[in-house]
């Protein structure tokens, strides 16, 4: 109960410190992010210019003729635009990256909030983006998504958020483990579709095509204490257990080892008011 408690207590603090982070970093980033463009429309003009002095005065200056060679001017032109385009690509990941803490962060409040559950995935899934790409060479995840629209669900926004980053990991771990191990090598997918159960239910299924759960370890998943992971990295599945039940909801796992594991979230439509 103590372990229980102090993991439910690092959950509800979490929020605000990394939604704190998230502003610092966006400030510097949206200036950034802004101004790219800026930059690449006055070297593009810059450049344009350059070419018509060329036009204009084919026959330069000694001087112009040694530091143009000296510069390597056609690679320039040719570098200078990609490199901006470079900067912008890595600028937008950052600038939703932020988005995307600031969204997973911002509703840690002690009351329920109407939420977009697709979006909540979303969210977790750019956070988690640096777990898609596998070393080595070797394939990166493909994520499939089959999302229907449903309401919106009202929820303890963050404690969900933690429970989607726990139950991605877990795919993404059985995903590293069976491309390390197997011989026959195929793509590394997680399936990931929301659809209404009925009138009265919500239901999230993530599927991955991993190493499995082994019979001896799947019976205690849903034990206290019980990880197969380094102590203290992240949520047990008895922690995403009890939120789901705090939600009036259910958290199911199917798994076949050598193929794979499915993990049902369910939540009611309407949540209950004790």
């Amino acid at each position: 109960m103590q372990h229980q408690i102090i993991q439910v207590g690092q959950l509800i603090g979490i929020g605000p410190m990394v939604a704190g982070i998230a502003r610092e970093i966006n400030h510097p980033i949206d200036f950034i992010h802004s101004n790219i463009q800026h930059v690449n429309g006055y070297i593009q003009d810059l450049l344009k210019l350059t070419q018509l002095y060329q036009q204009t005065y084919p026959n330069s200056t000694h001087e112009i003729n040694e530091m143009s060679n000296g510069l390597d001017l056609p690679f320039i032109t040719t570098d200078l635009p990609q490199i901006i385009d470079s900067m912008k690509s890595g600028s937008e990941r950052i600038h939703n990256m932020v988005l995307s803490l600031e969204n997973f962060s911002r509703l840690d409040e002690s009351e329920k909030n109407p939420i977009a559950l697709h979006k909540s995935l979303d969210n977790t899934l750019v956070l988690l983006g640096h777990r898609l790409n596998f070393d080595d060479g070797n394939p990166k995840i493909l994520i499939n998504r089959d999302y229907q629209d449903i309401p919106l669900i009202d929820c303890y926004a963050a404690q969900i958020n933690q429970v989607f980053v726990h139950v991605l990991n877990n795919a993404i771990d059985a995903l590293e483990f069976i491309e390390v191990s197997r011989s026959v090598r195929s793509t590394p997918e997680i399936n990931i579709g929301i659809k209404t159960i009925g009138l009265y239910y919500v239901q999230i299924q993530i599927q991955d095509n991993g190493i499995g759960i082994a019979p001896e370890i799947f019976d205690h998943i849903f034990e206290p204490f019980f990880t197969t992971k380094a102590r203290g990295a992240g949520l047990s599945l008895a922690i995403c257990h009890k939120v789901m039940q705090k939600h009036s909801g259910s958290i199911t796992v199917k798994s076949i080892l050598g193929q794979g594991s499915t993990c049902r979230l369910q939540f009611p439509i309407q949540l209950a008011v004790f």
